[in-house]
C-alpha cells in the first residue's frame, strides 16, 4: 500500500466546563465526530478496495479536564493500493473534517502530507530473487508473492523504475512490536546477503544483459518530473473558519 498522512487541528473556544459550558465550543467534540465519521466511511472505502487501511490518534486533546478544549490535534494515515484511491480517500476525509467542525461550530485545518506511493514489484526481479532462494536450497519457503497492506518508501522508487521488495528470514515476534528481534543470525546476516549477491551476479553477467532488459521496462512508470508533480498535488491543505 501507499499512504498519505492527514494532520488535523480542530479549533474551538475555551471556557469553564462547569459554570458556563454554553459559552465555549468544544474542539474535542469535533474530534469525536471525526472518529465516528471515519468509522462509517470504512464501509464505503472497503467497497472500493479491501486493501485500504486508516488509523489515527489524538496527539493533543486538551490541557485541563475543567476547561472546554479549544484545540485538538489528530493525525491519521490513509493507506491504499492505488494512487487514485489515495486521492479519493484523502479528499473524502478532508470533507469529513470540515463537516464535523461545522456540526459543532468549530474551525478546522487539515494538512495532507504525501507518504509513500503504492509499491509494485517487477516480475523479472521477483523471478531472480526466487531463483537465488532455490539455489541456496531453501525450496522457495521464503518467497512471498502475497500483497501487503503495510507501506514502504520502495513504493516511491517503484513508481519511476523497476524495483523489488523482498521478505526474508531471520526475525521473529510481532512486526513493529517490542518483541520483534533477530532469531536466526545466520539466516538474517549470511543467507540473505547471499541472495542479494546472487541477484547482483545474475544482473551483471553476460555484459549486464538482464539488468539492461529490466531497466528498459517502463510500462506504467512516471518520469521524475511527473513524480514530483504528483507529490506536490498530495501535499495540500484546507481550512474551515470557526463560527463566530
Amino acid at each position: 500500500n501507499g499512504f498519505v498522512t492527514e494532520k488535523v487541528i480542530f479549533r474551538g473556544k475555551s471556557c469553564h466546563a462547569g459554570s458556563a459550558p454554553g459559552k465555549g465550543i468544544n474542539a474535542l467534540h469535533a474530534a469525536t465526530l471525526l472518529q465516528n465519521a471515519v468509522g462509517l466511511l470504512r464501509e464505503r472505502w472497503a467497497g472500493i478496495t479491501p486493501a485500504f487501511r486508516i488509523h489515527g490518534i489524538i496527539t493533543s486533546g486538551g490541557d485541563s479536564v475543567n476547561i472546554i478544549p479549544d484545540k485538538v490535534e489528530m493525525e491519521y494515515l490513509i493507506r491504499a493500493d492505488k494512487i487514485e484511491y489515495l486521492e479519493i480517500f484523502s479528499r473524502e476525509f478532508d470533507d469529513a473534517v470540515s463537516g464535523c467542525a461545522a456540526a459543532v461550530g468549530a474551525g478546522a485545518e487539515v494538512k495532507r502530507i504525501a507518504g509513500y506511493m503504492p509499491h509494485h514489484d517487477d516480475r523479472r526481479l521477483e523471478e531472480l530473487y526466487e531463483h537465488n532462494i532455490l539455489e541456496l536450497g531453501h525450496a522457495g519457503a521464503e518467497f512471498d508473492r502475497d500483497f501487503h497492506c503495510s507501506s514502504t518508501d520502495m513504493g516511491d522508487l517503484s513508481s519511476i523504475m523497476p524495483t523489488f521488495h523482498g521478505y526474508t528470514r531471520g526475525m521473529s515476534g510481532t512486526s513493529h512490536g517490542v518483541d520483534f528481534c533477530p532469531s536466526d543470525e545466520n539466516a538474517l546476516y549470511v543467507e540473505n546477503t547471499k541472495i542479494i549477491a546472487g541477484m547482483v551476479i545474475d544482473l551483471l553477467s553476460d555484459n549486464g544483459s538482464e539488468a539492461t532488459a529490466i531497466s528498459a521496462h517502463r510500462d506504467g512508470k512516471l518520469s521524475i518530473a511527473e513524480y514530483i508533480k504528483l507529490i506536490d498535488r498530495f501535499n495540500a491543505g484546507c481550512r474551515r473558519e470557526m463560527r463566530q
